[in-house]
């Protein structure tokens, strides 16, 4: 007779999960499902916010390219004379058709409606940023959000006839076309904007030259340059009648003048003289003169 041989254990028994292992699972899995909550709803909001300033985005590209051929711009802001003196609301932006200047389909862009970039624009202020001469005028289009919130600043350059808009672009170079027009405005031609300095330079090779207080000459063979000349200051002065009358030492009366000294071009062309308003202390004040070969002028 056999006896069947049943294996003994070593003493490792197999068993299930108790309740306790089950609720601390639980408890994990619940703290896991709350962090990728947290997580999904910070990236929705994330990418709801990426999408809007997108839409934004494009329909601020969009508009300006539009505005930039004159022909629209013009016949959008022709019919709104005000723009070049204060800020003016534009309820909408349209396109026309040029050969017939009447108005195609809907509204390009129109307050509280969204185009068909989903941007909804809550209006379109125009201002006046600076003027050259009496026909040139640097404009802002400012563009606000729903949220009444400044969404962009397009510059505008504007020629005016008869004071009223008669032509407009939004040219990416309209900035720069602007000073550019300014500078040689105010200096008959002469002078040019320069990007690097962001000022108005000279298109001939000039000296600056400096004399005294009272007066500046020219070295021997040059001209005072476009009537340049003007006194400059000591480091720290503090002009002690600005926004009054002057009297000036050479009899002269202005109102409001731009400095407490009077400068000026002497009859030979070759030299300035300047006059300071007579509550001035001349002490540390320098005349000086912008000269020019004359025969870099013919």
């Amino acid at each position: 007779m056999t006896r069947d041989m049943v294996p003994v254990s070593s003493g490792n028994s197999c068993r299930g999960f108790s309740l306790i292992d089950l609720v601390v699972a639980l408890a994990l899995l619940a703290i896991v499902m709350s962090m990728m909550s947290t997580a999904f709803t910070q990236f929705r909001r994330a990418t709801v916010a990426i999408g809007g300033r997108s839409d934004r985005t494009a329909f601020i590209h969009y508009l300006q390219v539009f505005l930039e051929d004159p022909q629209q711009c013009a016949m959008n802001f022709s019919k709104i004379s005000t723009v070049i003196d204060s800020n003016t609301l534009i309820t909408e932006i349209d396109y026309y058709n040029p050969s017939t200047g009447a108005i195609t389909g809907t509204p390009l862009a129109k307050i509280g409606v969204a185009n068909k970039f989903d941007f909804v624009p809550s209006k379109f202020l125009t201002s006046v940023l600076a003027s050259a001469g009496t026909n040139q005028v640097l404009a802002d289009l400012a563009v606000f959000s729903a949220d009444s919130n400044i969404a962009a600043h397009i510059p505008m350059a504007v020629t005016l006839t008869g004071g009223i808009l008669s032509d407009c672009t939004t040219g990416p170079m309209t900035t720069l076309n602007f000073k550019q027009i300014g500078c040689t405005t105010s200096s008959n031609g002469i002078q040019f904007f320069d990007p690097t300095q962001q000022a108005c330079v000279s298109r001939l090779p000039t000296t600056l030259v400096s004399g005294t207080p009272y007066f500046v000459a020219c070295p021997n063979g040059f001209n005072v340059y476009s009537n340049q000349c003007q006194a400059q200051p000591p480091p720290g002065f503090v002009d002690p009648d600005i926004g009054s009358t002057r009297t000036y030492a050479n009899g002269q009366t202005l109102t409001v003048p731009p400095s407490p000294s009077l400068c000026t071009t002497d009859a030979s062309g070759v030299s300035c003289s300047c006059a300071y308003d007579s509550s001035v202390n001349t002490a540390g004040f320098v005349a000086q003169a912008q000269c020019v070969d004359p025969r870099l002028l013919q």
